[in-house]
């Protein structure tokens, strides 16, 4: 991690390399490309340092009972499902199986894994992580006599604990009595990106975006959006893919739909309903295409630096907009303001 490798893969480079093969990014001036049905091609391409970055202190218990591992919380368990993230870290850390990891969600709880965006995430589970590791320590030094051992020679796996150099010489969960537990209060350490205050690009994440445009009718159609993003470490996948699926639904809407309309008398705001405010639906999407990449440079768990919203964007549409036409337009990109800086309307 970030913490005790200072020379971490160059993300942004990664990121680059990941993304123009995504794409399959071979660049051309504005205005010059044409696809076989006419309309104007055109792309464009976009960095994000991430600024989720783990910086807020959490208190996090976990406790061993009879078998099981519970974790306290008072949640929430809805949204990203930051909870369930900080459970998996939970059963990384202590050995066990998912279905043995109990979340006990209870409003008196200290913990709760939220946060500044993803930092809820990363930084809770790096203090969670750091709770489980003193609970295992706990449970090592209780069984270590029965299995005639030293606690540093014990490991755990599958919800069983073992001797590493003598496997069969083991005891389950489900045998083990009693009850260990720890609490952990505190931050992760400093990422590479607050030390330098963002002069060293230690994660970053890249965005493309494929359009073609029809020269006659103004319609733009977005071919395909592109993410090459690097989170550090992935703890839960499918929470980290609906934010960047929602931040791609967002930043298309910004930029070729939504618009406040004011009467120019009155100031009035007439677009007031979503008639008027035209909001992208999921069948106005194009499709968006992800490669993650785990260079484990950030300072949260496991190399982890979160993503949030750090790819929301109102330009990238534009930016291929004005790649395909050779001609600038301000978002949103209707098909009467494709027209007008065409000379055509």
């Amino acid at each position: 991690s970030a913490q005790t490798d200072h020379s971490p893969q160059p993300s942004f480079m990664a990121c680059l390399e990941v993304g123009k093969k995504l794409m399959n990014w071979q660049y051309h001036a504005p205005g010059t490309k044409k696809l076989p049905d006419g309309r104007m091609h055109g792309m464009a391409f976009r960095y994000q340092i991430c600024p989720r970055h783990a910086f807020s202190d959490y208190c996090a218990t976990v406790y061993f009972r009879n078998g099981k591992i519970y974790m306290p919380t008072q949640g929430p368990c809805t949204g990203m499902f930051a909870t369930d993230a900080c459970a998996m870290v939970v059963a990384e850390e202590m050995g066990a199986k998912w279905e043995d990891v109990i979340i006990e969600y209870d409003r008196k709880a200290v913990f709760s894994p939220v946060g500044g965006g993803s930092d809820g995430t990363s930084a809770g589970a790096w203090v969670m992580k750091e709770a489980a590791g003193l609970c295992r320590q706990k449970l090592f030094e209780a069984v270590a006599p029965q299995l005639k051992a030293k606690p540093e020679e014990l490991d755990a796996e599958d919800s069983v604990i073992f001797v590493k150099s003598d496997p069969a010489r083991r005891i389950p969960f489900s045998r083990i009595q009693g009850n260990y537990g720890a609490v952990f209060s505190g931050r992760p350490p400093l990422a590479i990106w607050s030390a330098g205050m963002g002069k060293m690009l230690d994660t970053m994440n890249t965005i493309y975006c494929e359009v073609a445009v029809d020269t006659e009718t103004g319609e733009v159609e977005v071919l395909k959006h592109g993410v090459a993003a690097d989170p550090g470490k992935v703890l839960r996948r499918t929470s980290l893919e609906s934010q960047i699926h929602q931040v791609m639904m967002f930043s298309e809407g910004v930029q070729l739909r939504e618009e406040f309309v004011f009467d120019k008398q009155t100031g009035v705001r007439l677009s007031t309903n979503m008639f008027d405010y035209k909001k992208s639906t999921i069948l106005d999407i194009a499709p968006v295409e992800i490669e993650l990449l785990e260079t484990r440079a950030g300072n949260a768990c496991y190399g982890a630096s979160g993503i949030s919203h750090s790819m929301a964007n109102t330009h990238i549409i534009i930016c291929a907009i004005q790649n395909a036409i050779g001609k600038w337009i301000d978002p949103p990109a209707t098909p009467d303001k494709v027209l007008k800086a065409l000379g055509k309307a």
